[in-house]
């Protein structure tokens, strides 16, 4: 992919102006447009820095979007906050009798079992009409007519029998659709479709008395954006619901009713004090939200209707809140929270405020939105691959130097030793010729320097071979160290390479998943056996807590393989 961020200039004028520790990228994406901002903390409030939309597809509108927001600031921030709508949201009581005390690893058990079944329940179900919708081919209001006369054809065909017409082929007929339109929608329809149910989730506890809010999204939908946004050489921290995204935004006031009306989700969050007390979502991604489902929706919330705001990102908002008949306030944009007005107030700029403004203060004691976590953080210079390698290297390299200089210095200490009993000898061997009784002696010695002739024979040949030992270990090394940085892909990180004793090596380090892993020993099985070597214990575990959790911990062991030394 011809990425053009490998042409951006470097941050200069921007850096100068606000640090890039405290600015991210915040991306707003539906599944169908995806929009950016560069958000800054300025003391205790924001700053918009720059700002773009995009009507592409999200995934491919990534590249151009960046190329955008870098051209305005001269230079982008490497971290990233994603805000998306197919998100899932719940607050949860806990169903086990004092869970609140469990461990991290228990609860998050318990917010996994709670939140798949919630997920499935809020998952975009991507039906060819609620595509066409999204993609602006067709209105709401044909996509309601042609699924009423669906209904209506399905009544005739059970009377009276005949061919009953796909929901795209009636468009086609009507004139409202091209059939390479169609053809399109059917293949985003099954991009889009799961075909797993695992999620990631994340969760914290909304107050001390409260239940556990979460969130939840695909790990497939996760992994597509972690391998595209690290194509753009970008580090994703966080992904957060769009829905709830706006309650940080909020005034804190005793009883709080927020209604946030979303292309595809209409959004009930009641609150106390800014503290979430209930919400309630109602999906209306295959027909057009109505008035009556604005009220319903109202009616469910106990009467905490204090004080009604609301904000809308969806086309009939001001038509449904023209006929609501309670007293409600629009949310206002929150020119208290910036340090300076954007250039213009985009609807998407409100939730990425509100993710902003969870993301930067951590000690807001209101609104705050649950997450799922992005990318393991970066590891520490010593820790990272290059580094170690280098280090690897050196290690190796500085031993069989010493080693080198060891057998040195025994062959001169045994020469030096040969020379002086050489000298010896020659002078007892003349003492020898004048005196006889002298002659046991000279034999000795004689007997001592024909076995450390044999000593010295034995050590030389000895050198040999581990001199021969070590230009084959020098080429094994010479050709692992780039092996093994070959064999790894993008979702693996090594912590160290150590050599515990000779030819047995320990490999360890994180991978994104257990794939990675798997492909990684792969690689290292097909170079071993040429060298006679193999794989040992090769354990590995996935991370629960921490920094890292949701990444794998594996360790590689690398030994000599006997087998293969005995064949000829």
């Amino acid at each position: 992919m011809n990425n053009p961020l490998h042409r951006l200039k470097p941050m200069t004028n921007w850096r100068q102006s606000m640090s890039g520790a405290h600015a991210r990228l915040f991306f707003y994406s539906n599944g169908f447009i995806l929009n950016g901002a560069v958000i800054a903390r300025d003391g205790d409030g924001l700053k918009v820095l720059a700002m773009a939309e995009s009507k592409q597809l999200p995934q491919q509108a990534l590249p151009t979007l960046l190329q955008e927001l870098s051209q305005q600031l001269g230079g982008l921030p490497n971290k990233a906050i994603m805000l998306h709508s197919r998100m899932a949201l719940g607050l949860m009581d806990l169903p086990v009798e004092g869970a609140k005390n469990l461990p991290r690893d228990k609860l998050d058990n318990i917010v996994r079992w709670e939140m798949e079944t919630l997920y499935q329940d809020q998952a975009p179900q991507w039906n060819i009409g609620n595509i066409l919708v999204q993609l602006g081919i067709i209105s709401e209001q044909e996509r309601d007519d042609t699924v009423q006369y669906q209904q209506q054809e399905r009544h005739r065909a059970a009377s009276f029998g005949g061919k009953l017409l796909p929901f795209g082929e009636i468009l086609i007929e009507q004139g409202k659709l091209e059939s390479e339109q169609l053809e399109q929608s059917l293949k985003m329809q099954s991009q889009f479709q799961e075909g797993d149910s695992q999620i990631a989730f994340g969760w914290h506890q909304a107050a001390s008395e409260g239940g556990l809010f979460a969130s939840a999204m695909s790990e497939l939908e996760r992994q597509r954006w972690l391998e595209a946004f690290a194509e753009n050489k970008l580090h994703i921290e966080r992904f957060y619901p769009a829905m709830g995204a706006l309650a940080a935004l909020l005034p804190e006031e005793e009883n709080q009713c927020l209604l946030e009306l979303h292309p595809t989700h209409l959004v009930c969050n009641v609150l106390k004090k800014g503290l979430f007390q209930k919400i309630d979502i109602v999906d209306h991604h295959n027909s057009s939200l109505q008035l009556s489902d604005v009220e319903n929706i109202l009616q469910r919330t106990d009467g905490s209707l204090n004080n009604l705001y609301f904000w809308g990102n969806y086309p009939r908002t001001d038509a449904l809140l023209n006929e609501l008949d309670y007293p409600v306030a629009t949310l206002a944009f929150p020119d208290f929270l910036l340090t300076q007005p954007p250039t213009r107030q985009a609807p998407f700029l409100m939730p990425l405020l509100g993710v902003a403004r969870d993301y930067f203060n951590q000690n807001l004691q209101y609104g705050r939105i649950p997450y799922v976590m992005g990318m393991a953080p970066p590891l520490a210079w010593f820790k990272q691959r290059s580094t170690q390698v280098g280090m690897v290297v050196v290690g190796i390299f500085a031993a069989l130097l010493l080693t080198d200089v060891y057998l040195q210095q025994q062959i001169g200490d045994l020469s030096a030793k040969i020379v002086k009993i050489n000298d010896e000898t020659r002078v007892r061997s003349k003492q020898a010729k004048q005196r006889k009784r002298d002659n046991k002696r000279y034999r000795v010695l004689d007997d001592q320097l024909m076995t450390l002739e044999q000593q010295l024979t034995a050590l030389q040949a000895k050198k040999q071979a581990i001199e021969g030992n070590l230009i084959n270990r020098q080429k094994f090394i010479q050709q692992f160290l780039p092996m093994l940085v070959a064999g790894m892909d993008e979702h693996v990180m090594l912590d160290s390479v150590i050599e515990e004793s000779w030819y047995r090596f320990q490999v360890s380090g994180l991978a994104a998943n257990q794939a990675a892993i798997d492909r990684f020993q792969q690689n290292l099985s097909r170079f071993l056996p040429e060298h006679g070597m193999k794989l040992g214990n090769t354990p590995s575990n996935l991370i629960k807590q921490g920094e890292q959790a949701g990444a794998y911990r594996f360790l590689l062991e690398l030994v000599a393989d006997k087998t293969a030394a005995k064949k000829p």
